[in-house]
């Protein structure tokens, strides 16, 4: 299932002119230009710089080339303090191509950083690579805001490991 989730995001990408040759492998989830690498999820962008997520999404990537030692997982969020007060602490889970990554837990605001060290095997002779993601527990629907929500995502990528 999950490479068929692949294939049909590098199939999106190819109605957009674009292959899986053209994956990036750092995406600013606010750039337009990264959205149908942005495989599911997601919101529309808010204030020009993030966008919510919901409590599972998901994105594709482009492995770093020649990187015999792996790469390194990198996303940039944030939690609001009105969430973090409702919720306490969340619990992110992520996989690689369905590998899963050891879970991160999450009990503060600000900008903040998950890094998860993907091994080299994960990434051989891919062209693109599906990175999934799980928030919970999450923000369930109010009156005024009826989206269920994750995370605020500022950018995913995958950085080649020294």
């Amino acid at each position: 299932m999950k490479h068929l989730v692949l294939a049909l995001a590098l199939l999106a990408l190819a109605g957009c002119g674009k292959s899986s040759s053209d994956l990036e492998e750092r995406i600013n989830t606010a750039d337009e230009n990264f959205a149908p690498q942005l495989l599911s999820g997601f919101y529309h962008v808010e204030e020009r710089s993030w966008r919510w997520t919901k409590p599972a999404f998901a994105v594709a990537l482009k492995p770093p080339r020649k990187a015999p030692k792996g790469a390194i997982l990198v996303m940039q969020y944030s939690l609001p303090q009105a969430a973090l007060e409702q919720l306490k602490e969340v619990t992110i889970s992520s996989s690689i191509d369905g590998i899963p990554l050891q879970p991160e837990k999450c009990n503060q605001t600000g900008m903040l950083e998950l890094r998860r060290e993907i091994p080299a095997d994960a990434l051989a002779g891919k062209t693109g690579v599906k990175v999934e993601f799980t928030v919970n527990p999450h923000i369930d629907p109010t009156p005024i805001d009826k989206r269920d929500l994750g995370l605020i995502v500022h950018s995913i990528g995958l950085i080649k490991k020294q």
